[in-house]
């Protein structure tokens, strides 16, 4: 998850898909690119700004 907070707080507000590119998600193995953005929305590392766009907590 410190990874997503890096690239939100490197690059700022950015799509699901685009976000998922900058930190290689396809190697990430089913379903775990969605639970680490559920997990670090849900803790307030990130945050979700819209449908399917995501953002640095502070």
């Amino acid at each position: 998850m410190s990874l997503l907070e890096r690239a939100l707080a490197d690059r700022g507000e950015m799509r699901r898909g685009d976000l998922g590119d900058l930190v290689g998600c396809k190697y990430w193995g089913p379903g775990r690119f969605a639970r680490a953005l559920k997990t670090a929305a849900e803790q307030g590392r990130i945050k979700r700004t819209g449908f399917g766009r995501y953002g640095p907590a502070a």
